[in-house]
C-alpha cells in the first residue's frame, strides 16, 4: 500500500529550520487538496514553496543502517551545530 506524506519546510539561514510534519493522505490527489487549503493560512502563504509530498510504502522501513552524529560549521552564536547522518556514508566495513 502506498500513501502520501505531506510536509512544510521552512529553511532559515541563522537557525534551525521548521519542518512541519502535516498528513498522511491514501492518494496524491488528497495531499495536493490539503496543500490547496493550507496555501493561503498564516506562514504558508509566504512560503509556499516549501510543501513536500513524499510517497511512501506502508511497512516499509526506510532508514535501516542507524545514523552516527556529525559536527559542522557553528550557526550564529553558538559553538557548533550537529547533524544525524544516515550510518552508511561513515561505515568504513
Amino acid at each position: 500500500m502506498v500513501v502520501y506524506n505531506l510536509v512544510f519546510t521552512r529553511e532559515y539561514d541563522d537557525r534551525r529550520d521548521t519542518e512541519l510534519s502535516i498528513g498522511v493522505y491514501a492518494s496524491r490527489e488528497d495531499a495536493e487538496m490539503a496543500v490547496a487549503t493550507l496555501r493561503g493560512k498564516a506562514g504558508f502563504r509566504d512560503y509556499p514553496e516549501g510543501f513536500q509530498i513524499h510517497e511512501c510504502k506502508v511497512g516499509l522501513t526506510g532508514w535501516v543502517d542507524g545514523f552516527v552524529t556529525t559536527y559542522g560549521p557553528p550557526p550564529k552564536d553558538a559553538a557548533s551545530e550537529a547533524f544525524d547522518m544516515p550510518a552508511w556514508m561513515y561505515d568504513k566495513e
